[in-house]
This record gives structure tokens, C-alpha cells and sequence, in this order.
């Protein structure tokens, strides 16, 4: 099973081996962090393979 990791270009990530999302087998993990002033809106739609 392949992993793909995601970076956002934070320099942190390289740093200490952080991802912004990992994608892995029919399975996509998404880290949520933000500052409690930042506003966002996020639309997300997934097929999995046979879907």
C-alpha cells in the first residue's frame, strides 16, 4: 500500500516530520490546525475507487 504526504510549505513540517494530510490506501487524514482568528471554508468531495 503507497502513502502520499501532503504539505502546505510550512517550514515546521521538515522540521519535525509533520504532514498537512497523508493519503494511504482508500483513507485520507487531514490535520486541522489553525489560529482561533482565522476563518475557513472547506468543500470536499472523495470517490473512492468502485464508488
Amino acid at each position: 500500500m503507497s502513502r502520499k504526504l501532503i504539505s502546505s510549505g510550512s517550514p515546521f513540517e521538515a522540521r519535525i516530520g509533520y504532514s498537512r494530510a497523508v493519503v494511504e490506501g482508500g483513507w485520507v487524514f487531514v490535520a486541522g490546525l489553525m489560529t482561533p482568528d482565522m476563518k475557513i471554508e472547506i468543500e470536499v468531495t472523495a470517490r473512492l475507487p468502485g464508488s
